[in-house]
């Protein structure tokens, strides 16, 4: 039953919005509800972002649009290597090149398709900039779609 799942915040958090999000209509397996969640957050990406993507194309992870179809896959491939290797977290600098380039990335917020944002810190006076993502159940979910 999912909502036995609601006595931790974050999936109470993830039901709730991909409750709203699917016209007040709850999936029955935790795939079901993983696989909503991660449609209804590409599509705000797409909302955040609309020169580059289409919200309105955004209804199937097995058929996304190209111009958001490689960086998820890139993304899925990068959260299956950090589970593989226990990395939450990944250096700006080791982000493959399309995601760099991605427009989430440039922005004042950086983010990634809303799956991982970024943070800022400092190792003395040098401004570090890494990305973790939005939680580690997002992760092995998309590592599970890479695998």
């Amino acid at each position: 039953d999912i909502l036995s799942l609601c006595y931790t915040p974050l999936n109470c958090a993830i039901i709730l919005y991909v409750y709203r999000q699917s016209e007040y209509v709850l999936p029955t397996t935790l795939t079901q509800l993983y696989t909503l969640y991660i449609l209804h957050t590409l599509k705000r990406s797409a909302e955040i972002h609309p020169k580059s993507l289409d919200p309105d194309t955004i209804k199937d992870l097995n058929q996304l649009s190209e111009p958001i179809k490689h960086p998820f896959e890139t993304l899925c491939e990068m959260a299956f290597d950090g589970l593989l290797e226990d990395q939450l977290g990944f250096d700006v600098s080791r982000l493959p090149l399309s995601l760099q380039q991605c427009p989430a990335v440039k922005g004042t917020k950086p983010e990634l398709l809303c799956l991982m944002s970024g943070s800022k810190s400092f190792e003395g006076l040098e401004k570090k900039l890494s990305y973790q993502f939005t939680h580690l159940t997002v992760q092995e979910y998309l590592a599970a779609w890479h695998a």
